[in-house]
């Protein structure tokens, strides 16, 4: 993940096609993906609503497997290498 968020900043320093929007998963929003799973698995970042048990349960078993985990950072540093256009919160004219 480290290399895939270097290289994803980097790229995202010369490339001129994001100016409204991202070319792929931003790096932060990488890293906020991270802490939510942390959160969930410890229990702070949950309401205690409807699928909250369920929710924690998948989490707290992806934390124990390593091929799952291994899988998620593969699955991560795709999304942060694709040219998959997401949408972003940046306000031109503010």
């Amino acid at each position: 993940l480290v290399v895939a968020s270097t290289w994803r900043l980097a790229r995202f320093n010369i490339d001129d096609r994001q100016f409204s929007g991202f070319l792929g998963m931003p790096t932060p929003a990488n890293g906020l993906t991270w802490i939510s799973v942390v959160l969930v698995i410890t229990g702070e970042g949950l309401h205690g609503g409807p699928g909250t048990h369920q929710l924690r349960s998948v989490c707290v078993e992806m934390a124990n497997s390593p091929s799952a985990l291994l899988a998620a950072c593969v699955g991560m540093a795709v999304l942060m290498l694709s040219s998959i256009p997401l949408p972003s919160l940046k306000f031109k004219h503010f």
